[in-house]
């Protein structure tokens, strides 16, 4: 043992020096000059010294009937101090808080994000937040994790009137997270994935409302016979019936080409949407 490492052990109990020097072995073991295996070393090293940090921190205090301190609550934006593994969440983000009990330290977290991604049920673009940051903020609900309170800080922004307050999102987003909860979670399927899977070659006449429908979590029974699609949203509301639309005489098709073409017309590449409604113009005398 160097004198370096005996000055950092000088003062801790038996038991904790055992600890460290165990991992102080396991960096040796693992240690080599090669530039890649360095920098992943560092990375885990750096990890273990954020979580330690955390660890390390007192809890959170509580008032007169137990409840923690400061005050969490739903659809609030904090700064998360994430500590995973492998493809868990790890490092600085931010994200919403989905469910919190006064009573108890975890507190559900849905990491946002400032990237573009691609549109997707679980992927929920909710533009600006306030004057907070210009970037655009995503949602990302299938990412959705418990952390401790030690891991949270509440963020404040400078409201023209109001001076600082804490940001927050507005509670109309509930509903398109309950939403992917229902499709991620639940599973239901969304309206595109059952007109593209269960009503056979059958197609809705109408692509603006199925452009508008394409996520909705819904409970739905296609007739085979009438070509009726009668669906509701997952939670029973907006029950309605469409009669759906066969290819045209002399056009044959499968559910398979249907279901790709579905998904062109929500492609990023102009030409794949083309090309789909080329197809649904062709087979099914349905414009766009």
């Amino acid at each position: 043992m160097s004198e370096k490492e005996k000055d950092l052990l000088e003062g801790l109990e038996a038991e904790v020096a055992d600890e460290v020097i165990s991992i102080i072995e396991k960096i040796k073991e693992k240690y080599s000059n090669s530039p890649k295996e360095k920098e992943k070393l560092l990375y885990s090293l750096k990890k273990v010294n954020r979580f330690v940090e955390v660890e390390l921190k007192e809890e959170n205090e509580k008032n007169e009937n137990k409840e923690y301190i400061p005050e969490i609550v739903p659809f609030e934006v904090v700064h998360v101090d994430f500590t995973g593994v492998g493809f868990e969440w790890d490092g600085p983000h931010y994200g919403i808080v989905w469910e919190v009990n006064p009573l108890f330290d975890s507190v559900t977290i849905i990491p946002t994000t400032s990237k573009n991604r691609e549109a997707h049920v679980d992927v929920i673009k909710i533009g600006q937040l306030s004057n907070f940051n210009k970037k655009q903020t995503t949602l990302l609900v299938s990412d959705m994790t418990k952390v401790s309170r030690k891991k949270i800080e509440k963020v404040e922004y400078e409201h023209p009137k109001k001076g600082k307050i804490d940001l927050k999102i507005p509670k109309v987003w509930e509903g398109q997270i309950l939403n992917a909860i229902a499709v991620k979670y639940m599973k239901f399927p969304t309206f595109q994935q059952y007109l593209a899977e269960k009503c056979s070659v059958a197609m809705i006449d109408d692509l603006k409302f199925l452009k508008e429908h394409r996520f909705k979590a819904i409970k739905g029974k296609y007739n085979l016979t009438t070509k009726e699609l009668n669906f509701c949203y997952w939670d029973g509301q907006n029950e309605q019936t469409l009669t759906l639309k066969m290819p045209k005489e002399g056009k044959i098709t499968s559910t398979k080409i249907k279901e790709e073409m579905i998904n062109k017309l929500f492609s990023e590449k102009q030409k794949d949407v083309e090309e789909a409604y080329d197809y649904f113009e062709e087979y099914y005398d349905i414009k766009k």
